[in-house]
């Protein structure tokens, strides 16, 4: 960042981590503050089609002569100090937001907190959405490990919103922000929700969440109708996909990018309420390594006819290993060569009545868009 000139020094922001839901909440607050009439910075990961779906400025995409121009600009730091493509990505966002002038950023971490890209920042508010077992290879093996990790992005003398309570982190928010002097909120004492074009359930969380740390900042007026208007059209000003999207009402097909066990127990609480209404139900799964399908694999539902394969990336589980973890914990489920494979196959079966689910990473979910894009599916 000092090669750059500290960009990050330029705006204010908000500083989004946490398990689950950091990407929703991130857009929802951007949303709020843009239907306030503010110029806001958005940086989120990963993408799901385009890489510059990182990098949006009131909803846009940063144009792509930006993103070559900066590469072309800043190569020889680049390939000189090695950074790691996410590194890369966060150096630009926050070139892009200081260009753009903006009057603040909304700035989800990439994964843990403490050691994250991002936090070389010092935001308004600090954000932690809840904490979950995921990425223990990096983050340590327990809840507690992982909220050490996570409590990193809390600042001195800057409120820290903390989306979920429980016994097992909330001493460690507690000790570190005593330690910064930072007020702690917890998010999920309101119970008002709003209706919001973000559907499934678990986004009642976030946009508590999302509210709480909006709130917890006196710099940026805002106001109820502001609050309503930008969660009805959340979706809508920032594109963001993916989060319970519906594809189709009948059949019924639904996409949704939660891919550990705490996310899909969410997700799978909302699918059963769907299997339970239809004729028949389809799930297409896939997965990346390191997630613990062993535990996955419980909350699936049983009725639901399931098709496996594997997203196209580096890191996918191979289908192969998903359809063997299958067998331990299902009498059937589907061995498919691609996801187009498995797309055509549920196409003989599906009816009307039915349910389709697409899920199990962002990556699956990803390729799934890619196709409908293409006007390849439904």
């Amino acid at each position: 960042m000092n090669y750059l000139e500290s960009p990050q020094e330029t705006f204010p922001c908000f500083h989004i981590g946490g398990t689950n839901g950091k990407g929703s909440t991130s857009h929802m607050i951007s949303s709020i503050l843009m239907t306030e009439g503010y110029k806001v910075g958005l940086y989120t990961s990963p993408h799901l089609i385009d890489f510059r779906e990182r990098i949006k400025i009131n909803g846009k995409l940063i144009a792509k002569k930006f993103v070559i121009d900066f590469i072309k600009k800043n190569k020889f730091k680049i390939d000189e100090l090695k950074l790691s493509f996410f590194e890369l990505t966060v150096g630009m966002a926050f070139d892009a937001f200081r260009k753009a002038k903006v009057d603040l950023a909304v700035i989800e971490v990439g994964m843990g907190g403490r050691l994250d890209s991002t936090n070389v920042i010092n935001p308004l508010v600090s954000v932690i959405t809840n904490v979950e077992l995921d990425h223990t290879e990096f983050l340590g093996e327990t809840r507690k490990d992982i909220a050490r990790e996570k409590a990193g992005i809390i600042k001195p003398n800057t409120p820290v919103v903390i989306g979920q309570k429980d016994q097992e982190t909330q001493d460690v928010f507690i000790q570190v922000a005593k330690r910064q002097n930072s007020k702690v909120v917890w998010a999920n004492k309101s119970s008002r929700v709003f209706e919001m074009d973000l559907k499934g359930s678990y986004q009642n969380q976030n946009q508590r969440t999302a509210i709480a740390a909006i709130s917890a900042q006196n710099r940026f007026p805002f106001s109820t109708s502001g609050i309503k208007k930008g969660l009805i059209n959340t979706s809508k000003s920032t594109g963001i996909r993916g989060r319970w999207q519906i594809i189709n009402h009948e059949p019924f097909i639904v996409i949704d990018t939660a891919h550990n066990p705490s996310g899909l127990k969410e997700v799978m609480s909302d699918w059963r309420k769907i299997v339970l209404k239809k004729s028949n139900s389809f799930m297409i799964l896939g997965s990346v390594l390191g997630k613990d399908w062993d535990v996955i694999w419980k909350y699936i539902p049983a009725e639901s006819k399931v098709f496996i394969t594997e997203p196209k990336v580096q890191r996918a589980l191979p289908a192969s290993q998903l359809y063997y973890s299958s067998r331990k914990h299902r009498t059937e489920s589907i061995l498919c060569n691609s996801l187009l494979d498995a797309v055509m196959r549920v196409k003989k079966e599906l009816s009307e009545n039915d349910a389709l689910f697409i899920g199990g990473t962002t990556f699956l979910v990803a390729d799934f868009l890619r196709l409908m894009d293409q006007n390849k599916l439904f």
